[in-house]
């Protein structure tokens, strides 16, 4: 009777050890799934989610989105290190500006923009998308996020704001540009026609202004920034001499076997009229004594009472009037 007691103990002893163990290894399986399963299996379906279904997913989110004519809107301190997204037209395009790995270039709201306000873009020039790559004669092409040729003009850019002030004004840099699309529906801003006589107002400043004019040779002529001001001529006859205004004209960058458009040619130190040669937007010659027509950017300060104008001329065609 005590034998049969005695195993029987034994027996029971041994089913409790091996229900221990099989909670142990529940205990275990259960901790293993909360704290290493479940947590691949989420940043897994993260990263699907991330790379598949939402690739902005992780990143800083996007908290404007705004023409390049919105400059002052969006270039400001207050940006710095935000995420926006910008749309216009690539401009300022040259193989110089590009290192190995990314280019400077612009986007603005006018076509053949020069002239400030322009917002300087950093797109990588590596990778199958997201990316932006020239050619030696200046030709160029954006990819978009599908790694597809952008087929329109404008663009819509999207990436982190870098911001910096100088001479108290702001000038920005879209940088880490993570996202490229095409733009066909964006308008650019057309000109306001105008004349010398009804240029020189305040509220023309900074505006795209369009002149049918002449352009002449003042007694002396001043460089700055790679640019030189030169006199232009409200009136259809170079003889009349009373109503001009400074025009700031982009020099000729460019070696003489490559295209020049919209630029003035280099004038030796003595000159005369014969020396000013123009070239339009297709590389066409313009000389002294032809009727232009001109497109840029309205500079108009006040100096006390009086109001200082200039056109920084962006764009030179023949005049068709």
């Amino acid at each position: 009777m005590l034998d049969e007691t005695y195993y029987s103990t034994e027996e029971n002893t041994n089913l409790s050890s091996k229900k221990g163990n099989n909670i142990l290894k529940i205990v275990v399986i259960i901790s293993v799934t909360i704290f290493v399963v479940i947590p691949l299996l989420i940043g897994l379906a993260i990263g699907i989610y991330g790379i598949f279904i939402n690739p902005d997913a992780g990143k800083p989110q996007v908290v404007g989105t705004y023409k390049a004519s919105e400059y002052s809107s969006y270039c400001q301190e207050k940006f710095e290190d935000k995420r926006i997204t910008v749309t216009g037209l690539p401009t300022n395009i040259t193989k110089e500006k590009c290192t190995s790995d990314t280019c400077t270039l612009s986007i603005s709201d006018r076509e053949n923009a020069k002239a400030d306000p322009l917002l300087n873009i950093q797109p990588n020039k590596k990778g199958s998308n997201n990316s932006f790559t020239i050619n030696d004669d200046s030709t160029y092409k954006f990819l978009d996020k599908n790694g597809q040729v952008v087929s329109s003009k404008a663009v819509s850019i999207t990436g982190i704001v870098d911001s910096y002030t100088s001479s108290e004004k702001v000038f920005c840099t879209l940088k880490d540009i993570d996202s490229i699309e095409s733009a066909p529906d964006y308008q650019p801003e057309q000109p306001t026609l105008s004349t010398i006589e009804n240029l020189c107002v305040e509220e023309n400043n900074k505006k795209n202004i369009r002149l049918d004019t002449f352009v002449d040779l003042p007694n002396n002529i001043y460089t700055f920034n790679s640019s030189k001001s030169i006199r232009l001529k409200a009136s259809g006859d170079l003889k009349k001499k009373f109503a001009s205004i400074d025009l700031i004209f982009f020099l000729n960058q460019f070696p003489v076997e490559k295209p020049n458009k919209n630029t003035l040619e280099n004038l030796p130190t003595l000159y005369s009229d014969d020396d000013l040669i123009l070239y339009s937007t297709t590389g066409e010659l313009i000389r002294y004594g032809e009727k232009v027509q001109l497109t840029g950017v309205a500079n108009i300060e006040k100096k006390g009472n009086d109001l200082s104008c200039s056109l920084t001329v962006e764009t030179i065609e023949k005049s068709k009037q």
